[in-house]
């Protein structure tokens, strides 16, 4: 069993910015990362009219386990950078297209770097 705690924290600066953080960390089981953060901005559409859509930018990082190191799977930590835009479309359908950049994916120190689209 697979067990942790986290916390989230979103604090708007002003009707348009917001900035938010997350951390978690591993507390029981064996797991490929144990430790996590992630911090970033987002700006709401209201300079542009779409007061619901977001368009942000967030940076993390995953520490792997001593157990995944261990088991000579990785060697250290990974670290993301993400940009989004969160187009909202009605009240019950969001899509977030985003670019994502991993650097040392899975945490292993000779890996080359990513570069991912994805939608949300």
């Amino acid at each position: 069993m697979h067990s942790g705690v986290g916390i989230s924290a979103y604090q708007a600066i002003n009707k348009s910015w917001a900035l938010f953080s997350r951390l978690g960390v591993s507390t029981a089981g064996v797991v490929s990362f144990d430790r996590t953060w992630t911090v970033g901005g987002e700006l709401n559409g209201r300079n542009w009219q779409r007061a619901n859509d977001r368009i942000g930018l967030a940076v993390g990082r995953l520490h792997a386990s001593d157990d995944y190191v261990r088991a000579g799977r990785g060697s250290g930590a990974e670290t993301n950078a993400e940009l989004y835009y969160a187009w909202h479309l009605n009240d019950h359908l969001q899509l977030a297209p985003n670019l994502q950049h991993i650097n040392r994916p899975a945490g292993v120190s000779d890996s080359q770097s990513i570069t991912v689209l994805g939608l949300r």
